[in-house]
């Protein structure tokens, strides 16, 4: 051990200048006094050197004594006294000097007491460029966090009103209550003094996590996902189906044991992984399978069987509940609704005279179901009223509704049909195979059909018998379980080829490249996360057993499966966005060999600054049937504690001519701040004959209700104010209606401006206008 300096080895009197009484209390605790007092006469010297000289205090020493004296008592009280010790020699001339050291010493001991954290957050979408638009955003906080004190200081830019769960004290799962943006640069923020742990420790600076949406579909590349990782999640023997909750819990039902990473889920009461709500079917204490039915196992931690004797498992939209059915001997179905974090009341809502019949949650507290050939309507009260009586239902009682409430699948008489649940029109759908998937938009219908002897995958509108076919199957492969991934993508499916087994695929929507994930055989029921960069499935054994595996995705450029000239185009001005954006040493020298032939682009515009991350926004030819294509391009500066987000435009001029794309051609725009408050992404106006005029106006934030009306929108014709006009707001799409039922005389000016602001308060920054000349005459 290095040898003490002669002023800090122990001396059996106090110093002179040092109060014996204190020097008795802090000899019961003398471990790091080497590094403080060093550090400490560091910036006291400073500080003397830095400040004025103050006033001498006749009562300071003895206010400064009777302070010192407690907090060492408080101090020293917290520790036993060690068995070896260090002692404290100063010179008389170093006795008020010392003094004032160790009270820095000891507030500083005081303040921060050993073992004390300050707070960290890790976000799933932390940086991520991608994020799907349906995705739940979920912050794992290092130590147990106060959850009132978080949410409160916590916000989203731009503005989003969302609904917050704590599945434990150091896990904060953000569900917004309507899809984010596509193609727009997010940001959670936590204030520093709301970031508050149970034990007292605050962050140290404000916490900013910045994402992206993924672009909107005109700009998908193209390309299938790849597997990154695949993780046993569990094992069950027989699992009967696999599920997400929209906050990413993962849902299995099984008819026999489940076992998690080598340890069996218990299944009983009061167990360490598992509470079974109140009045849940029990055997011997036990959750357990009637023969028709199953238990339902959440997988994601903390693990849990949350009800016994189910069947067809969903998750409301809020994550807060589940609903089944649990049958009973006479060969019906009970509704049951379980809360999924275990504390509240099982509720029986309704019954049916299907086996097996259907649910769907409409929203947080309503469902749909079927029985008797009809559909019905239940709230959490078990109030049912009978709905849809145009809808026809087959003999096993199955539908399935799309995601955006307007349209609805089922099988009358053996014929698949989509009914508009508006106007009531049925559609038939001959051929389809299978149960079909719904597009997150409700817009599409994927499905399995047969076409020459081979199996395809056709994508139908809701409105449209005409199919559009997406993947064609090598002959003797059969396609099934179709799954859209949450932004749309992609759709997921299980191909069974002879002699190899089933495996899991996937296509791009967008372009139709396909790719299996995995080598992997005997897989079943891929899901989607509600974060789309995971598909969770079933991998079966000979033995019956099945593996329930989470398979990490993602979509790097491959130029090699790239299809069609846009898709070439975009590839290589990606390749340029991401080679500015990490600007590393060998990015020049990579950019130079993207440049076609005597092309000059000076150096700061080929690495213009510092990004975090890019999107390719669109692409064209720059003529009719030319192989010029120009890609628009943002590079996007994150947002951090310091500073807000900001971006700049890129148009990059791409020849497909050659051997192989370059770059022939850029541009940049001027690096600009994001603003806050709500931007007008979109606008569009229309004028009928009858000469109502309507506005229509896509935001990018949640906007606060109270503020949209007259006092934030005007309109004028001709230069005078027009009157009692009708000004809409919908939430779930974020659009601003406005209709003038008149015709115009003159030009038509739509304003809008502050007082309408965004959930979090924010203003309109600047007034947003909109022209629309006169409508001519005759």
């Amino acid at each position: 051990m290095a040898e003490f300096p002669s002023w800090l080895r122990r001396r059996n009197t106090p110093p002179d200048g040092v109060d014996p009484e204190l020097w008795e209390i802090l000899e019961l605790d003398p471990s790091g006094r080497a590094q403080h007092l060093l550090g400490t006469a560091d910036k006291i010297q400073a500080a003397v050197r830095s400040g004025p000289r103050p006033q001498p205090d006749p009562s300071y020493r003895a206010h400064l004594r009777a302070s010192l004296m407690e907090e060492a008592r408080l101090h020293t009280r917290a520790r036993p006294p060690r068995r070896r010790r260090f002692g404290l020699a100063l010179g008389t001339g170093m006795g008020l000097a010392g003094l004032a050291m160790l009270s820095l010493v000891l507030v500083s001991v005081v303040v921060l007491p050993p073992g004390a954290r300050s707070v960290t957050v890790q976000a799933s979408v932390q940086g991520n460029p991608r994020v799907p638009v349906t995705q739940a955003i979920q912050l794992s906080f290092n130590l147990p966090m106060v959850e009132a004190s978080v949410v409160h200081g916590l916000k989203i830019d731009p503005a989003l009103s969302f609904q917050a769960r704590w599945p434990d004290p150091k896990t904060l799962v953000l569900a917004p209550r309507h899809d984010l943006v596509a193609n727009v640069s997010y940001v959670v923020s936590i204030a520093r003094y709301a970031a508050k742990a149970q034990s007292g420790a605050t962050a140290l600076s404000n916490i900013v996590i910045p994402f992206g949406t993924v672009p909107t579909s005109s700009t998908a590349l193209g390309y299938p996902p790849s597997l990154v990782a695949v993780d046993r999640v569990a094992a069950a023997t027989g699992a009967e189906s696999l599920s997400y909750a929209p906050d990413g819990e993962l849902l299995l039902l099984a008819t026999g044991q489940v076992v998690d990473q080598g340890s069996q889920l218990p299944a009983s009461p009061g167990s360490t992984s598992a509470t079974p709500p109140a009045g849940a079917p029990s055997t011997a204490g036990a959750l357990t399978a009637a023969p028709a039915g199953g238990v339902i196992y959440a997988l994601t931690s903390p693990q849990a069987a949350l009800a016994g004797n189910a069947l067809g498992p969903v998750a409301s939209p809020d994550s807060q509940n589940l609903a089944y059915w649990a049958p009973t001997t006479s060969g019906t179905a009970t509704l049951e609704v379980v809360p999924i974090g275990g504390q509240g009341q099982l509720l029986s809502l309704a019954s049916s005279g299907y086996a097996v019949p259907q649910a769907a949650w409409i929203n947080d507290s309503e469902l749909i179901y079927s029985s008797e050939g009809h559909l019905f309507e239940v709230n959490l009260d078990g109030q049912t009223l009978s709905v849809f009586p145009f809808v026809k239902l087959g003999a096993n009682g199955y539908f399935s509704i799309a995601p955006d409430g307007q349209s609805l699948f089922s099988e009358p008489a053996g014929v698949p049909t989509v009914y508009n649940l508006s106007s009531g029109a049925a559609q038939p759908l001959p051929g389809l195979q299978g149960i079909p998937t719904w597009s997150p938009a409700g817009a599409l219908l994927a499905y399995v059909a047969e076409q020459d002897g081979h199996q395809v995958i056709d994508l139908a509108g809701a409105s449209s018998a005409q199919p559009h076919q997406l993947l064609v199957a090598p002959a003797g492969v059969g396609l099934s379980q179709l799954a859209y991934s949450p932004d749309g993508s992609y759709i997921a499916y299980v191909a069974e080829t002879p002699g190899t087994g089933s495996q899991v695929g996937a296509v791009d929507v967008a372009t139709g490249t396909s790719a299996l994930l995995s080598t992997r055989t005997g897989m079943s029921q891929p899901v989607w996360s509600p974060f789309g960069s995971e598909l969770s499935a079933l991998e079966s054994s000979p033995s019956g057993a099945s593996d329930i595996l989470s398979m990490q995705l993602s979509n790097p450029p491959q130029a090699s499966s790239a299809g069609g000239l846009a898709a070439r185009a975009i590839a290589t001005a990606s390749q340029l966005a991401q080679l500015q954006v990490t600007a590393g040493p060998t990015a020049p020298a990579a950019i130079a060999g993207l440049l076609a032939p005597n092309v000059s682009i000076p150096a700061s515009q080929l690495l213009p600054g510092s990004f975090d991350r890019f999107y390719a926004v669109s692409s064209a030819p720059t003529s009719a049937g030319s192989e010029s294509y120009q890609v628009d391009l943002e590079l996007v500066q994150d947002a951090t504690a310091a500073s807000p987000a900001a971006y700049m435009q890129e148009q990059v001029t791409v020849a497909l001519g050659g051997a192989s794309p370059l770059i022939a051609a850029l541009s940049q725009g001027q690096l600009t701040t994001l603003p806050t408050g709500p931007l007008v992404l979109n606008a569009t106006t229309s004028t009928g004959t009858s000469g109502a005029t309507t506005f229509l106006l896509q935001f990018d934030s949640d906007l606060d209700p109270v503020t949209v009306g007259p006092q934030s929108v005007t309109l004028t014709d001709g230069g005078q104010a027009v009157s009692n006009l009708q000004i809409s707001y919908q939430p779930s799409t974020r659009q601003l209606t406005v209709t003038a039922n008149q015709l115009p005389a003159g030009p038509l000016v739509l304003t809008v401006s502050a007082p309408l602001a965004d959930v979090n308060h924010n203003p309109l920054s600047v007034p947003y206008q909109l022209s629309l000349p006169a409508v001519p005459a005759g």
